[in-house]
């Protein structure tokens, strides 16, 4: 009986050594995370099955080391923002609705979500639960007018991300962001956000505060925040009939026009802005319609709850905005990644400074 015992504490003693050295990773501040979708070229469908050695990370055209190299599905923690401007009525705000359902019914019980309207404001429908009865009831609140306050929303998801909870009103009002910019790593490893935008396309009716280059600097305050674009498609709906008024205002602005000719213009110009907001943010553009909507937010939703984690330690000391490529192939086939393309870097000084 005695031997038995002593065999059992040798047994024990062996297992608590071989799991002592499984000792936690230890992660630098300076480490740079990356979180890049990668899709194959031909089929658009993403890829999940990559290794380190695919990847290439260049900071400033400089080739990385990478230090951390993760794959595997997370919680997340989204908003979904929904146009609730006139240039959503009718057919438009049923397919909207029946978006948002699909993401939401597509939850898994760790996710959450936080509901939002915009219209000439931006306004809580729901903050952040995991109750998806609650968000679908709230879908039925949306009545749409007025304009699409694009900028505020974009800006109000980021902040809305990165804070938790925010007090709703002006842009910039928002306290301790210094807080809200320095989350942990731990926070960005175990729970992954994203802001969803459902919009029409294109949005005549579009009312914004700010310069496009407002807006993208500070999208690059909030990285790993991914921005996906969910357009419902204007050439699968019936379109807007506009009255005098607005077509008035439209003329006397870009001149003697046809109403036709004003939306190809318009729909150019926000196709534009939204590739160079995703270039920044990463994320992707989605255009879905009447008869793809279950397909299109499966894709979506993938995107969003897996993907991979990449990290790095910049080689180059200078401070300041520093350009962001990945590069991906398999088997001397290049892939399409898309991943934002730069970020803020403290100077050698501030950083020591501020590890003391």
């Amino acid at each position: 009986m005695k031997s038995l015992v002593i065999a059992i504490i040798l047994v024990l003693l062996v297992f608590a050594s071989v799991f002592g050295q499984d000792k936690p990773i230890v992660l630098k501040s300076n480490l740079v995370i990356l979180e890049p979708i990668v899709l194959d070229p031909q089929t658009g469908k993403q890829i999940l099955d990559l290794e380190q050695k695919d990847f290439e990370i260049y900071d400033n055209g400089v080739k990385q080391d990478i230090a951390l190299f993760r794959v595997e599905p997370r919680p997340t923690d989204y908003v979904i923002a929904i146009n609730d401007s006139a240039s959503m009525s009718g057919q438009r705000n049923q397919i909207a609705k029946e978006v948002a359902k699909e993401l939401i019914f597509g939850n898994f019980s760790s996710d959450e979500t936080t509901l939002v309207r915009f219209n000439e404001q931006v306004n809580i429908l729901h903050d952040r639960t995991s109750y998806k009865e609650i968000l679908v009831r709230c879908l039925e609140q949306l009545k749409p007018v007025g304009g699409a306050s694009m900028f505020q929303t974009i800006h109000f998801g980021l902040y809305k991300l990165h804070a938790g909870k925010v007090t709703v009103g002006r842009v910039g009002s928002v306290t301790d962001q210094s807080e809200m910019i320095q989350n942990g790593l731990s926070n960005v490893l175990s729970k992954k956000k994203a802001l969803v935008i459902i919009t029409a396309s294109p949005i005549l009716d579009m009312s914004c505060a700010g310069t496009w280059k407002f807006l993208f600097d500070n999208v690059r305050e909030f990285p790993n925040i991914p921005i996906y674009i969910i357009q419902v498609d204007a050439k699968q709906v019936k379109p807007m009939v506009y009255g005098n008024e607005r077509y008035e205002y439209y003329t006397e602005c870009i001149g003697e026009r046809s109403v036709k000719n004003i939306k190809e213009m318009k729909l150019e110009k926000m196709a534009e802005f939204f590739n160079k907001l995703v270039q920044i943010a990463g994320g992707g553009i989605f255009t879905v319609g009447e008869n793809n909507v279950r397909q299109t937010i499966e894709e979506v939703a993938e995107q969003i709850r897996k993907g991979y984690i990449l990290g790095f330690y910049p080689s180059d000391p200078v401070g300041g905005r520093h350009s962001l490529t990945v590069k991906v192939s398999r088997k001397g086939r290049a892939l399409d990644v898309h991943c934002r393309n730069s970020y803020e870097k403290m100077d050698v000084v501030a950083e020591k400074r501020g590890n003391k």
